[in-house]
């Protein structure tokens, strides 16, 4: 998001505004390390920013097809305007360019969990389906879930098995470990940059 503010007192007011705006920005998205549990058993536990990537993009490769289900370039595309408009309100009242750009990206961070929250479709696959039923071991809902899936009957969300057939949301880690930096952007490596 580039964000220009026109409005100075002087020629030299504005000029240290400039710089100082080229020594931060604000990043959303998963920046440790943070990592599913491994329930493959074969010791790889994927990163949730690739799971993030992968969800936002899809991707088709040996191991199958993920459909992309993208919620950060929305979640952008519907808040941009309001994030400027955070941005300026919040430069203009405190003058001060860190707690601006904290204020937009905590602003951001909740639209896109709010986005997360939106995204129903393309709905699961029947495998991922099984899959997540597998974890809840003699339980009566989850095997009738599983037999419906094993003779091809359609499932219906509702308030029992949403959870299971929700996108996105099935451990909550995606959700509870976005996050935001305010940071110099020559830290930031050319390979994590986007628009």
């Amino acid at each position: 998001m580039k964000v220009e503010l026109i409005h100075t007192k002087d020629k030299e007011s504005h000029r240290k505004l400039q710089e100082r705006m080229q020594t931060l920005c604000a990043r959303i998205g998963w920046f440790d390390n943070t990592k599913y549990d491994d329930d493959s058993g074969k010791g790889k536990a994927p990163l949730v920013s690739t799971v993030a990537r992968t969800q936002e993009f899809g991707t088709m490769d040996k191991g199958g097809h993920i459909p992309p289900r993208p919620f950060m370039r929305p979640a952008k595309n519907k808040n941009q305007n309001k994030w400027k408009s955070t941005f300026s309100q919040s430069f203009k009242d405190e003058k001060d360019m860190e707690g601006a750009l904290k204020k937009v990206a905590e602003q951001a961070v909740g639209d896109i969990r709010k986005s997360i929250m939106s995204v129903w479709n393309p709905p699961l696959s029947q495998a991922t389906v099984l899959h997540r039923l597998r974890r809840y071991k003699n339980n009566k809902k989850a095997d009738k879930l599983i037999q419906k899936i094993k003779t091809n009957s359609k499932i219906e969300a509702t308030p029992d098995n949403q959870g299971i057939l929700k996108p996105l949301v099935d451990t909550g880690l995606l959700i509870s470990s976005l996050s935001y930096e305010v940071i110099n952007p020559s830290e930031v490596s050319d390979e994590y940059l986007t628009e």
